[in-house]
């Protein structure tokens, strides 16, 4: 008896009986050559199928990130544009223009600013002042009433009392004319210079007198407000007088705050880009957003010129789940005692 080269299968001769084993192992063999070919044809779909599956992943994710990146330039673009142009499945704020959806953030200067800070009251700011009180005598003596004091919260100094007390001056005079100024001694930068006029009444006595002249303070910053007399010479007697009382609104926050939108009938869409803008000091950590509940990951975050000079932070997210009808979008702010946050803009456009 003879076999066949590769499966072993037995070839009768003309003479060769045909023998139950013989027979039973030949179909053996092909049992067993059938189920491994039928695996191997399996495996090497299944295989296909894998492959083909990557590839289709791949596809989708290039797309997915080129039309991230259209959005994102997209959105950018239309920032420089003023008012910001009327767009389907777009929000954009600009906190120097509105505050939609903002909390745990007050308005300081020309933007929406936390300032996670203890509350001071206007007699423990007033405390915080080094004051050097104004001394006139004629024009043999002068000095200025100065107070000096590093702002320890953002806030509002709405007014200053100034109590002084005159000896021995002219029947004729009546005013005292002075200059006011206001110096951000961390900035070196002058705020404020004005003339104001103390209303003496008689030879001598004492005086109250509220100067309305309002001074935003920053947390952190030094600043020292000055009283100086401009015509010491129109005085025969003398003149003193120091900052007894002020008004103040403190402009401290909590040490978080949030930013929320959402769309009503969004349509059909891939997914999120969002863009915050900001600055901030050291211990404040980069937003997070969160989209119905869920965080949103960070796609990058990085410094950028604004386009006015500036340097800000900007934090980009995006996401390729649906956002749905009426899903609040939630972006989160932090940071940490006595250091500031201001948000200048945020937006979310739809992919």
């Amino acid at each position: 008896m003879n076999y066949t080269e590769k499966y072993h299968l037995p070839q009768w001769d003309e003479t060769d009986r045909i023998l139950r084993v013989d027979f039973n192992q030949m179909c053996l063999n092909i049992e067993k050559g059938l189920r491994q070919n039928a695996t191997g044809s399996a495996e090497a779909s299944e295989q296909i199928a894998a492959d083909i599956a990557e590839a289709v992943q791949t596809v989708e994710n290039k797309a997915f990130d080129q039309a991230c990146r259209l959005a994102y330039n997209h959105y950018c673009f239309a920032q420089t544009l003023t008012p910001f142009p009327r767009q389907a499945g777009v929000f954009h704020l600009d906190t120097s223009l509105a505050d939609t959806g903002l909390s745990g953030l007050v308005k300081y200067h020309d933007y929406y600013q936390m300032n996670y800070a203890a509350s001071t009251s206007e007699n423990q700011l007033l405390s915080m002042m080094d004051q050097t009180e104004m001394s006139v005598s004629g024009s043999t003596t002068l000095q200025a009433l100065t107070a000096a004091f590093t702002a320890p919260s953002n806030g509002l100094i709405q007014s200053f009392l100034l109590y002084a007390q005159f000896y021995d001056l002219s029947s004729g005079i009546t005013v005292f004319p002075c200059e006011l100024k206001y110096t951000d001694l961390t900035d070196n930068q002058t705020i404020l210079t004005t003339d104001i006029t103390l209303n003496l009444n008689g030879k001598s006595g004492t005086l109250s007198q509220t100067i309305q002249e309002p001074l935003l303070i920053a947390c952190g910053h030094k600043y020292q407000v000055t009283v100086t007399p401009t015509s010491p010479r129109l005085l025969d007697g003398s003149v003193s007088g120091r900052f007894a009382r002020l008004s103040f609104t403190s402009g401290a926050t909590g040490a978080k705050a949030t930013a929320s939108c959402s769309f009503q009938n969004p349509g059909e869409n891939l997914g999120l880009v969002a863009v915050a803008s900001y600055q901030f000091t050291a211990n404040c950590p980069t937003p997070k957003l969160l989209a119905g509940g869920q965080e949103v990951p960070l796609w990058w975050s990085r410094t950028v010129e604004d386009g006015k000079g500036n340097n800000i932070q900007e934090a980009v997210f995006r996401s390729n789940d649906t956002v749905k009808d009426n899903e609040t979008l939630q972006l989160q702010l932090s940071c940490g005692q006595n250091e500031t946050l201001t948000l200048y803009s945020w937006g979310v456009t739809l992919i």
